[in-house]
């Protein structure tokens, strides 16, 4: 329930979230001088300051800490407290100012630190592609989508054969940099650039939605055409096997149109007969729902 709550705060509007959080400082700057200075709700001016610190930006933390400390300020003044030196007064302002800028950027830092962390786990460092995590979150979303339209998609999986050859010859920068000229080219050419990532070491998935199997044959085949001329361009030894598979009715998870084109990928190999295959598949169940 809490994680639902945060999600939803995550994806509010940002005009929302900063219309809210100055609503909370001017009901907390009514209640300040109501409740007059005996009671500090200094700790309470936090919640909007860190509302918009995390989910809005860092300026919107910083300008709220400015405006509580000025709604701080007008509430004491308002609630009668006498100092014994009148710039006693600006002064606990200003200190007030310095502890909300403080929550601000540190809030604000977390943040952006949790998103960095967040989006190295769900690339391939080497690469950049989507890892496999991402993908299948890519990819269920495009299932969920087909459903409402009822075309054809197709998943590719690409396994380049060879590697460990030139990581035993040429040693491994070597090989990572094939690795890299691989995941650059499948991306270049491939429609949707966005569904490429890679799984494994040399395996890699490429998700083309809307495509039927003739569309498949033609874009599959231009991109290991063109993935064979770059390993023959710098004389690496690599050869390339592609097996797709196209459905109109998708299966319960994205891992099962993964094993499937797998599979179709490994009888390629074993046949030593063609290096690109594309067959239609259809699953008994429904588009996802």
């Amino acid at each position: 329930m809490i994680q639902r709550f945060f999600h939803n705060l995550d994806n509010a509007s940002k005009l929302v979230l900063v219309t809210l959080s100055f609503f909370l400082v001017v009901l907390l700057g009514v209640t300040d001088a109501a409740t007059g200075h005996e009671v500090s709700l200094t700790i309470f001016y936090l919640l909007p300051i860190a509302l918009v610190s995390w989910f809005v930006n860092k300026w919107a933390g910083l300008c709220f800490s400015l405006v509580s400390a000025s709604v701080w300020l007008i509430a004491d003044s308002l609630s009668g407290h006498l100092y014994s030196y009148p710039l006693m007064l600006y002064w606990n302002a200003v200190a007030r100012f310095g502890f909300f800028i403080i929550v601000a950027l540190t809030l604000a830092k977390l943040r952006r630190d949790l998103d960095r962390e967040s989006e190295l786990a769900r690339q391939d460092l080497l690469t950049g592609l989507p890892n496999s995590r991402s993908f299948h979150e890519l990819a269920t979303f495009q299932l969920k989508r087909s459903s409402g339209y009822g075309k054809p998609l197709t998943l590719a999986y690409v396994v380049a054969d060879g590697l460990k050859l030139i990581n035993d010859r040429f040693g491994r920068i070597a090989g990572d940099q094939a690795v890299c000229t691989i995941a650059h080219t499948i991306k270049k050419n491939a429609p949707t650039g966005d569904l490429v990532a890679r799984l494994g070491g040399s395996e890699f998935a490429l998700l083309l939605p809307e495509t039927d199997t003739k569309m498949a044959q033609a874009i599959l085949g231009d991109i290991q055409r063109k993935l064979q001329r770059q390993m023959e361009k710098y004389g690496r030894p690599m050869t390339f096997s592609i097996g797709a598979v196209t459905c109109t009715r998708a299966p319960q998870s994205v891992g099962m149109l993964i094993h499937e084109a797998e599979q179709l990928t490994d009888r390629i190999k074993e046949s030593k007969l063609e290096n690109l295959r594309v067959e239609a598949v259809d699953w008994s169940q429904p588009l996802l729902q």
